[in-house]
């Protein structure tokens, strides 16, 4: 079996708050795209710049995963075949999704997967049981998930996952938006919990 070096998850970015716009994503949303691209292509002590990006496709011009990751996509200069847009989030295609990541055409890179957050603790299992690890704590996309879904604290999380180590460690985004929620500011990135 063919391993990546390391496999990031996150979510994708933030929803419109008016439903019958369909716009995809907020402001704040495309606030954090734009931030995402620093975050995930600078330099840190976490994780190596993403080889693969993986998005799931609804076939959407507002789809919220390819909207996070579209600016780290430009910046970045991934071509094409860089960038899977081959699956969909459900449950079906996301374990062809999973599959997929221990393809010799994967092996040794690291590889990104945006995706939608309710399927991410279930990739993480899925991941884990692969490469003969276990993760049966994590039981959530966020580490101390709030009541309210939509709060910005719950599209903060990075997992990572060494794939040589078999070690997870899940990593907090920047929250902290000007007030007309159009720039996200870097914020302190550090380690909220490892496995």
């Amino acid at each position: 079996m063919s391993l990546p070096k390391q496999i990031i998850i996150l979510r994708h970015v933030e929803k419109d708050a008016d439903k019958k716009s369909n716009k995809g994503a907020s402001k704040a949303g495309l606030a954090r795209a734009n931030y995402l691209a620093d975050f995930l292509l600078g330099e840190n002590p976490f994780f190596s710049r993403p080889d693969i990006i993986y998005c799931f496709n609804k076939h959407n011009e507002f789809n919220r995963s390819v909207q996070a990751m579209m600016p780290t996509i430009k910046i970045g200069h991934y071509p094409p075949e860089c960038v899977n847009l081959e699956y969909n989030n459900d449950e079906e295609e996301t374990n062809k999704m999973i599959a997929s990541l221990f393809s010799k055409e994967n092996s040794g890179k690291v590889v990104l997967i945006c995706w939608e957050h309710k399927i991410i603790p279930y990739i993480v299992k899925s991941i884990g049981k692969i490469i003969n690890t276990n993760f049966k704590e994590f039981k959530s996309w966020n580490n101390n998930p709030p009541k309210d879904k939509d709060q910005p604290d719950n599209y903060s999380l990075t997992v990572v996952i060494n794939t040589t180590t078999k070690e997870l460690i899940g990593i907090n985004q920047s929250n902290k938006f000007s007030p007309d929620e159009s720039v996200l500011h870097p914020d302190k990135v550090g380690v909220l919990f490892k496995m």
